[in-house]
């Protein structure tokens, strides 16, 4: 298998906080554009493949999309006994929409349906960027059966946004069996962390200084208490 490239993420909360990891946290090789672009073009793995399908008359992108899915594939068919012994919660696999959809509801919808098709397993997460675009199609796409990996997200009002997508899609799904249609939520907090830390040594004084660094573990205790509430009382537990 010529996986391109995996990273270790763990759904709704860094593990910097000290928490311990709810149930339905998970550990998924997740595919990112820019892997795959550094994977195909700084190795020789590709390069017969991308010979057949360029004489094959391919265009660039549909000669990246049919790459992009059979290493999705691999990955989870390697995966596949983990996904079974641990019922879904372990073994999934994500893989990223085009970015270029980042800011197009119907356009995302479509191409969630369209990877979800060609991988053909259930063990495969959606990945798409949590902008509001997005998120007016999370319920959606949800609501069809499709998991779906949010990310990019940096503050709490996005992250209580994209569950409520979530648990709207899950109401509104005809499914008879919801517990493999799942969603996770890829907070950055570290990133706060980095814009916080400029501001504070701007401020310069000892009570901002002694700030730094604190930020992001704010934050993710912040957002790990809005999960508890949210997937927690009468609307999750029915």
């Amino acid at each position: 298998m010529a996986m391109a490239s995996t990273a270790t993420s763990i759904s709704s909360l860094n593990t910097a906080t000290g928490f311990p990891l709810p149930r339905s946290s998970f550990f998924t090789p997740l595919s990112r554009v820019h892997d795959f672009e550094r994977a195909i073009s700084s190795s020789n793995v590709y390069d017969d493949r991308l010979r057949e399908l360029a004489e094959a008359g391919k265009d660039i992108e549909s000669a990246y999309w049919e790459l992009v899915v059979k290493d999705i594939q691999d990955a989870c068919k390697l995966l596949e006994p983990i996904y079974n012994e641990k019922d879904g919660e372990d073994g999934n696999v994500s893989v990223m929409v085009s970015p270029k959809l980042a800011n197009d509801t119907k356009g995302t919808i479509e191409a969630a349906k369209k990877l979800h098709k060609m991988v053909g397993s259930p063990s495969v997460y959606i990945k798409i960027p949590a902008t509001d675009e997005f998120i007016s199609s999370m319920k959606e796409v949800i609501c069809l059966g499709i998991s779906v990996y949010a990310t990019l997200i940096f503050c709490l009002p996005k992250y209580e946004a994209v569950i409520d997508a979530y648990l709207d899609g899950l109401e509104a799904c005809s499914l008879t069996d919801l517990y493999k249609v799942s969603s996770a939520a890829a907070f950055y907090i570290s990133r706060v962390d980095a814009t916080l830390d400029k501001k504070l040594d701007q401020i310069g004084t000892t009570e901002a200084l002694d700030l730094k660094g604190k930020g992001a573990v704010a934050q993710a205790v912040l957002a790990y208490q809005l999960y508890q509430k949210k997937f927690s009382g009468p609307r999750w537990e029915r």
